[in-house]
This record gives C-alpha cells, sequence and structure tokens, in this order.
C-alpha cells in the first residue's frame, strides 16, 4: 500500500501509513529507513538524513540498509565529500567496492571533483 502511494506522489499519506504500521509493531527502526525514502522521493533530503540517523542510533545492525540511502543522498545533493565518506564506508564495513566511476554519467560530476579524484586514487590503489 506504500508504494501504491509513492506512485501517486502522496507522500503524506505515505508518511501516515508508516506511522500506523509502526504503531501496529510497537515501534521498528527499520521503518525509520523506509520514512527516509519518502522524504528522499518528497525532495525533503535534510529530513530523510533524521531519519536514516535515527534508524541506526536506534538500531546499529540497521547501519548496511541505510548506507545505501545515504549514498543516494549525497548523489541528490552533490555532497561530493558526503559521497567519497560513504563509498569508502561501503568498502570497508561492508566490503562492496565499487571500483572506479570514470566514464559514468551518474557519477560525472564526482569524479571531477577533488573527492571524486581522491576517490579514484582509493581505487587505483586497492588495485595495485
Amino acid at each position: 500500500m506504500i508504494e501504491a502511494y509513492l506512485i501517486r506522489e502522496e507522500f503524506a499519506t505515505a508518511l501516515k501509513a508508516i506511522d500506523r504500521l509502526d504503531e501496529l509493531v510497537f515501534g521498528d527502526p527499520y521503518l525509520d529507513i523506509e520514512r527516509s525514502r519518502v522524504e528522499i522521493l518528497a525532495g525533503r533530503p535534510e529530513v530523510a538524513h533524521e531519519h536514516l540517523d535515527r534508524a541506526v542510533s536506534r538500531e546499529p545492525g540497521l547501519a548496511y540498509n541505510a548506507t545505501w540511502e545515504y549514498l543516494e543522498l549525497a548523489i541528490i545533493q552533490e555532497d561530493h565529500v558526503a559521497l567519497l565518506g560513504v563509498l569508502k564506508q561501503l568498502d570497508t564495513d561492508f566490503g562492496f567496492f565499487y571500483g572506479s566511476l570514470k566514464g559514468s554519467e551518474d557519477f560525472a560530476k564526482f569524479v571531477a571533483s577533488e573527492p571524486g579524484k581522491e576517490w579514484e586514487k582509493w581505487v587505483a590503489e586497492k588495485q595495485d
């Protein structure tokens, strides 16, 4: 049902549905990640970030799930410093190595930035 609200861009209704579900299950930190997804789609990245922080503080085991949302936020906000940090975190904490991002349209601005150059250096050192 929540996905249907998102498809129709009924973000407030989607958040209310998540809140109702949260009450039914007596508080699930994972639902803060779901709230962050809604806020990202609604164009409220700062609020999305707050939900992610809260999810991880309530349940540290959600760090992996939250990191993918942090990645999306960094891309949306063109926060190249944060993006570098998330890419490194994915590699060091979770063993997910992106590799070089050169040639990717999605990451073109990042690759051209100083943090992007630092990432490419990180990649080169890992591959040696």
